[in-house]
Parts: C-alpha cells; structure tokens; sequence
C-alpha cells in the first residue's frame, strides 16, 4: 500500500470482520455511538423488501474495537472506532431503526450487551430492548487489503463535489449514471451539460455508480486524514477513509466521450474569455428563476459592447432583466440556458469570480464557465 498515513495500515490490518457469537457487551460515549450510526446509516436500505438490509452488522473486538456494517448491496459501508470498551467480545445484527432511535433519544453514555440472541441497550434512565437476526442472513462485505493505493483526499474530494450534480439521475441511461475518472480528472453529464474536475490520480478509466457519490463525500468531508486508500478488484471499488471503509460495484459501461466531442472542440473555439462577479451572476440568475415560467426554466443571456445581460420573461407578460458592468467590446451574442444548469455551476466553481466564454457560433451557442483552479463546466443552449 502506497502513502504515508501510517494509522491506514494498522486498520488494514484489523479489517477483517467476524461472524462468530451473537453475545457481547460494549460501552460508547452518546458521540462516537451516534457517529458510528450516523455513518452506517449512509448505506442502510429504507425501503428494500429484503429485511436483512434494514439491518446492521456490529462486531466487537477488544483489539480493534468496534465496527458497524450496513449494506443495500449497491454500496456497503464499514464505520469503525476504537474509542470504545470491550467487556465482551462479539458479533451480533440489529435492526438500525432501533440503534437510530437509541442514538437520536439516548444519554451521555451506551451500553450494548447481548445475551442469547437479545439485545438491551441502557443508556442512563432508559432502557432498549431488540431480537437479533442470525449473522449467517447479514450479506457478506468486503474489505480492503493492502493492494491499495494512496489518492490525496482534498483533490479527490473536490473533483467529485464539482462533477457530482451533473451526473444523469435517469436509470434507464445507466452509461450517464455515473462519474468517470481517467487519471486526469473526474467526469460527469446528464447530456446536455458536463463537469469537468482537473484531477491527477492513478485510478485510470474508472466509473463510479452515483449512489456511491454522496455516501463517499460525506466521509471523505468528515475525515482529517491527507490520504483516502482506494482497490479495485474484478467487480468492487473499496475505498478507506480513516478507519471506515465504503464499498460499491464497479459500472462496467462505457462512459461517453465527452472529451473529445463535448469540451476540446469548444476549447478551441471559446477563446474570448469575459469575467463577471459571481455573486451578481448567482443574483441574476436567481431573479430569473422567480420570474420564467418556461417549461425549461430559461435565461436569456446577451453580450453586448460593455454589458452582459441575464433576462427572464412570463406568459402573463412578467419579465425581468439584470446588466452586469464588464470589459466587452466584441460582436453581440445572445443564447438561452437552463437556469438549474447555471444555478449547479455557479454552485460549484470557486473564487468570486467567474470565467465565462460564450460561443461565437450562432448554431452552437454553448457556455463554458471555469473557476480559478480551471476547472471547467460546459451548458449546451436551451432551444426555444
């Protein structure tokens, strides 16, 4: 395993989880057992048919302490912490509704003690009581191994939170479905837009499925390590952020190829670059919102001889126009753009700046808007 974050080989080290007796005791803090349920609970299913999945998997060791595994069998997750007492060790499978009452309702201090397949769960003047499920029922989860390599946790976590929102949420275009990483960067399009994260890494030509996308953030944001750890085997991409692990499927599809025909061609192309605030775009954008009631949520926007303006109107007749003060002095242009799509860039991009070339093809009419760290969005033209 590649990269400096020594505790990482320690938890490698530990990860294997038992299935053995269902009996055990533990002490939590209330704060590390609503972290370890909070975490868990990204990967719990809700609404499966399959009652094993609405449950979780807690093994308790007095080496490695404890660890809470949850699955839907599209992503499963591994929530570990040492900062825990052992007074007995071993596994049991609980249902997480119940340890999500207890964490939202629970006291200073948890205590978990299983005997006979039942759980009691006391927590100062409260008690829990709760049936375990046979562990053999709980699916099986892999964990990683050290064949992993290193990835930088900030660089990576910013590329996914840029392409993140333009991932297609349509199921029946699984090729969209998905953010591509290339060893360059990190990919994302619905098709009618694409984020573009500049992001070099060795995890080359790389689909990972959207449920996994936010689960992943959300411990990586969470995390105060340098590295996240990442294998991929023949069907599973395993990722290791501090002591927790997150596990999904490997989206063995063609990721179109939205370099080639979608950002280099336009590149070349968008080469009269203008700069506008970003907070008077997002306030444009935002009065446009209020006031289209096209079916597409449009924005109008021109560029003139000093001036860029953002405009919006209504069947009743209601429109609204917004100019922004700029260095401008080339041919007039003027394009419709999805409001939603503007509104995810500009959610995305850094500085209080904001790149923006327009397209000098009436035909094509396309956006490109980049950040100061070059990172780029791309939004095809709305058509009236």
């Amino acid at each position: 395993m590649e990269g400096n974050n020594a505790s990482a080989k320690k938890v490698l080290e530990t990860a294997p989880l038992d299935k053995g007796t269902s009996d055990l005791k533990v002490q939590f803090s209330r704060e590390v057992f609503q972290d370890l349920v909070s975490k868990v609970g990204l990967s719990v299913s809700k609404f499966s048919p399959n009652e094993i999945l609405k449950h979780i998997l807690i093994d308790a060791s007095k080496d490695a302490g404890v660890a809470f595994v949850g699955t839907d069998l599209e992503i499963s997750l591994v929530a570990r912490s040492n900062i825990v007492r052992v007074e007995k060790e071993g596994t049991v499978v609980l249902p997480f509704k119940d340890l999500k009452s207890v964490s939202d309702l629970s006291d200073s201090v948890v205590t978990l003690e299983v005997e006979n397949g039942v759980a009691t769960i006391y927590s100062d003047d409260a008690v829990w009581v709760c049936s375990s499920v046979a562990e053999d029922l709980f699916p099986d989860v892999v964990t990683i191994s050290d064949k992993a390599i290193a990835v930088p946790r900030g660089g990576f976590s910013r590329a996914l939170e840029f392409v993140e929102p333009a991932v297609c949420r349509d199921e029946t275009r699984p090729s969209l479905t998905m953010v591509h990483l290339d060893g360059t960067g990190a990919f994302g399009t619905d098709g009618s837009r694409v984020h573009y994260a500049a992001f070099m890494s060795d995890l080359q030509e790389l689909n990972l499925a959207l449920p996994m996308i936010r689960p992943l953030l959300n411990l990586m944001k969470a995390a105060s390590e340098d590295y996240v750890y990442v294998e991929v085997t023949e069907s599973k991409i395993i990722f290791l952020i501090g002591q927790d692990e997150i596990s999904g499927r490997i989206m063995d599809l063609q990721f179109p190829g939205v370099r080639t025909s979608m950002i280099d061609p336009r590149e070349k192309t968008h080469t009269q670059v203008i700069q506008l605030s970003k907070e008077r775009m997002s306030l444009a954008v935002r009065r446009a919102a209020q006031v289209s009631d096209d079916g597409a949520g449009s924005v109008a926007m021109r560029l003139e001889a000093g001036e860029c303006v953002l405009a919006a109107v209504n069947m009743k007749g209601s429109r609204v126009a917004t100019s922004i003060s700029l260095n401008y002095s080339g041919q007039a242009r003027q394009s419709l753009y999805s409001i939603d799509l503007i509104q995810d860039a500009l959610s995305v991009v850094g500085g209080d700046v904001v790149n923006v070339s327009m397209s000098p093809s009436a035909n094509d009419g396309s956006l490109l808007v980049r950040d100061q760290d070059n990172l780029v969005v791309i939004l095809p033209r709305v058509r009236s």
